[in-house]
């Protein structure tokens, strides 16, 4: 076994760099950290000042994480999207360092701000890992290169990389484990416990990563064990150094996985058994042909470079055919996790792992490439530094003008939170039964507001499945000191007893407005029998019907709204008896679908669903 000091792989870069000082790499490292420390800072600043507010599952991450090492603390991660596929099993992604990285800034700060600040400081340590791997291997345009790779992954597509939301905080720790896996494989033994810590977290974080992340463990695992075997053998330093390198991953791994396995010893299998079993459902998967255009895609450029790439590999310069080895690699994950996505409407953010090996991929070609095509002669680095700070600069420009504009999900009811929970404080303090019923846009606040009252004295207690994301501690149970429902533009109580104790309107609300457009779409509804989305939900359908027409029963809960969603989409209640802006709800909330030709009528209320006004009620 060979561990290079950075001096020597600064040395053996010779040919990329003609030699570079190690006094320039250094500081061409840093002053790449600071290209991107720039843009992030500015990014999560922006999104602070926006009056940035937690809804929806970030506030489920965050107040999972507030529990972290005491009563409740998760030994789970989120709940996972298996459940809108198999039929068999319904696992949580598979460990809660999601929660973990979140906890120390959620339990010190507002709910809020705690989780801008833990994705921010896993973001920027992510970053300068990635960096200082890059400048390791490829000398001192290694590090902005690298940088360029980090921020192309900020801003892959629709998700806002400051949220802390499961899928989006692995991003950049799962491009990290590309580069770490590159790390091993050109030599760097004491990467590995970086490696499996990386791996470990977006593993847990989301099981969408797996089939990437696995790929790369293997790979990284087999070309240690090749280099082990002839190291094993020369000399007791040698061996000394395997041992402390194995007791070390050995440990991060224990550390990282103890809950996790934990859980399934417990509870004879728990949720990885659960894992097995959401994976032998009978369902039709993208298959192959998703495979070869995730490949196509993603192996586009380096097609088009081999010239170049075919030049470098026979060259055999330092660092990389393991930098090639580890993209190939990636890209083969990639393709596997997309083969193995269901036909249909599957999780929105599962083309997020795919995304990242792209980054990857496309970093390696164009690393590989401009070595080649940068030729030699004493302009050779002057041609690459150009190239590459002009890419980084100009990257780093259009990043802090697009990163700060991204609408993160429920942004149009951040206003809406700070005057409901107003209306909740005051309130005496107790527990009360919380059914936030008016479609999914109803849950998003109510998991929000459970977040933003955590310590204020009021629990909020919900059933399941919602206790599931929430934690056991918050399931309904003992007495209560009333109960609380959240509602979208209605007015009328969705209980007889309920009195209403808060509102938000939009500042642009036009009421009238608002009618003749509800009036118009449940007109264009009724021309033909009900079209129900194939992915209705019988809760967010009954909640919806539930809070607009008004209750004359004492108390909803879990189970009288999915009953009064069952009897509509089996057709045995007429919706279009129901008031008009119930059913311009339900087309609103993607529930209902209007008639053929009404599309311009069907995308004009789906885009005012963010003009209804709020109330928040207080029933028996």
């Amino acid at each position: 076994m060979t561990d290079r000091s950075e001096s020597e792989i600064v040395l053996n870069n010779q040919e990329f760099l003609q030699n570079p000082p190690r006094r320039h790499s250094v500081d061409w490292q840093w002053l790449a950290t600071a290209v991107v420390a720039f843009v992030l800072i500015w990014t999560w600043v922006s999104a602070w000042r926006a009056g940035y507010r937690l809804i929806g599952d970030t506030a489920v991450v965050s107040l999972r994480a507030q529990d972290v090492f005491g009563p409740g603390s998760p030994v789970l991660g989120m709940p996972s999207a298996f459940s809108s596929w198999s039929t068999l099993a319904d696992p949580a992604h598979p460990g809660p360092l999601v929660f973990w990285v979140l906890a120390p800034t959620a339990r010190f700060l507002s709910a809020a701000d705690g989780a801008l600040l833990g994705t921010f400081l896993l973001a920027i340590l992510s970053a300068i890992w990635i960096i200082r791997i890059s400048n390791r291997r490829l000398g001192r345009l290694g590090a902005p290169a690298a940088a360029i790779a980090v921020l192309a992954a900020t801003r892959l597509g629709s998700f806002t990389i400051w949220e802390p939301i499961n899928p989006t905080m692995a991003v950049l720790p799962a491009l990290g484990l590309c580069f770490a896996t590159w790390s091993v494989l050109d030599g760097e033994d004491w990467t590995w416990p970086w490696l499996l810590a990386a791996a470990s977290f977006t593993i847990q974080a989301d099981l969408s990563y797996l089939p990437s992340s696995l790929c790369l463990l293997l790979v990284a695992a087999a070309g240690t064990g090749v280099r082990w075997k002839k190291a094993w053998s020369t000399t007791p330093e040698a061996r000394h150094k395997i041992r402390s390198v194995i007791y070390w991953s050995l440990g991060v791994v224990a550390v990282l996985w103890v809950l996790p396995l934990g859980e399934a010893v417990a509870n004879n299998g728990g949720n990885l058994l659960e894992g097995w079993k959401a994976t032998r459902a009978t369902v039709e998967v993208r298959g192959a042909s998703a495979a070869g255009r995730t490949l196509m895609l993603m192996l586009a450029p380096a097609v088009l470079l081999s010239p170049l790439l075919v030049i470098s590999w026979k060259r055999n310069l330092p660092s990389r055919r393991q930098l090639a080895t580890t993209a190939l690699v990636a890209a083969v994950g990639a393709a596997i996790g997309q083969a193995m996505v269901p036909v249909g409407n599957p999780a929105s953010l599962v083309w997020v792992p795919m995304a990242v090996a792209a980054v990857f991929v496309f970093f390696a070609t164009g690393v590989l490439a401009a070595d080649i095509a940068a030729g030699t002669g004493p302009r050779r680095a002057f041609r690459l530094s150009f190239a590459v700070w002009t890419m980084l600069l100009a990257l780093a420009f259009s990043t802090v003008h697009y990163l700060p504009h991204q609408n993160p999900f429920g942004s149009e009811l951040f206003p809406a939170i700070e005057p409901l929970a107003e209306g909740v404080r005051d309130l005496p303090a107790g527990n009360y039964w919380f059914h936030p019923i008016g479609g999914p846009r109803g849950v998003a606040l109510g998991l929000a507001l459970t977040a933003e009252l955590r310590s204020s004295g009021r629990e909020l207690l919900v059933e399941e499945p919602l206790a599931r994301y929430l934690g056991a501690g918050r399931l309904q149970h003992g007495a209560r000191d009333g109960s609380i429902y959240v509602t979208i533009g209605s007015d009328s109580a969705p209980t007889a007893q309920a009195r209403r104790i808060a509102q938000w309107q939009p500042d642009d609300i036009d009421q009238n407005a608002q009618r003749v457009l509800d009036s118009k779409v449940a007109a264009a509804a009724r021309t033909a029998p009900p079209v129900w989305q194939p992915s209705a939900s019988t809760f967010f359908v009954g909640s919806i019907i539930a809070s607009g027409r008004g209750g004359n029963t004492d108390r909803l809960d879990q189970a009288s709204t999915i009953a009064i969603g069952e009897r509509a989409l089996k057709g045995l209640d007429d919706p279009w008896k129901l008031p008009d802006a119930v059913i311009a709800q339900l087309v609103a909330d993607g529930q209902l679908n209007l008639p053929t030709g009404f599309e311009d009528l069907q995308e004009q209320v789906t885009m005012s669903a963010s003009s209804r006004s709020v109330s928040l009620w207080l029933g028996s």
